[in-house]
């Protein structure tokens, strides 16, 4: 579990083919300090699991089934991404709860500039807009937003002039590719309403 607030910006040092996906090498520094082999760490949202860690390096391992939700698939050498830590019991939730499960990618089809802000504007699927509110929360590469605007094919979300300088988005483009990660609260909201309107016997409890 993760709360979008990012810690660190990575880059990619490695990446290479294997026969389940892709092994990557990711530069980190002393964000590494006090991990180990083992621990999960949120990669542009994506939650993975630090197969070793070595002079501010760490390794991953993407399947093929990340590699087709995420933009894992895009990744470089050299390209920089979003570093967060999981949370812990002791920690405050200073975002919002993050699984680190992306439900999907988006394109940047929008950057407005509004005095020291910029409200990006993203291409979705509808599936994804319908979890998705106004004034809710989303993780978009793996950082805490707040939604300024959604419709059935778009959201929109601002960025603060510290969210510009510490994250990778604020350096991103149109047509650049995102992950996506909806409120986990609206998630359970859709599946529940789902099921009562396919059950003609389901009785709500809500």
């Amino acid at each position: 579990m993760f709360t979008g607030i990012i810690s660190k910006i990575g880059t990619i040092k490695s990446v290479q083919e294997n026969t389940g996906g892709l092994s990557l090498e990711i530069e980190a520094g002393d964000f590494l300090n006090d991990l180990h082999a083992g621990a999960s760490i949120a990669i542009d949202g994506v939650c993975l699991t630090a197969t070793r860690i070595e002079n501010g390096v760490f390794s991953i391992d993407a399947i093929k089934e990340t590699i087709s939700k995420t933009t894992v698939s895009v990744y470089r050498v050299g390209t920089k991404v979003n570093l967060e830590k999981p949370l812990r019991f002791s920690d405050g939730l200073d975002g919002h709860l993050v699984q680190g499960h992306i439900d999907g990618t988006g394109a940047i089809s929008k950057i407005e500039k509004k005095d020291e802000n910029l409200v990006i504007t993203f291409k979705i699927s509808g599936e994804l807009s319908r979890g998705i509110v106004e004034k809710g929360s989303i993780a978009i590469d793996g950082i805490s937003l707040t939604v300024v605007a959604v419709a059935q094919d778009t959201v929109s979300a601002a960025l603060i002039p510290y969210t510009i300088e510490n994250t990778t988005l604020g350096k991103k483009k149109v047509g650049n590719k995102v992950n996506i990660e909806t409120d986990i609260i609206g998630k359970y909201v859709v599946r529940y309403f789902s099921g009562i309107k396919n059950s003609k016997s389901f009785v709500p409890f809500i």
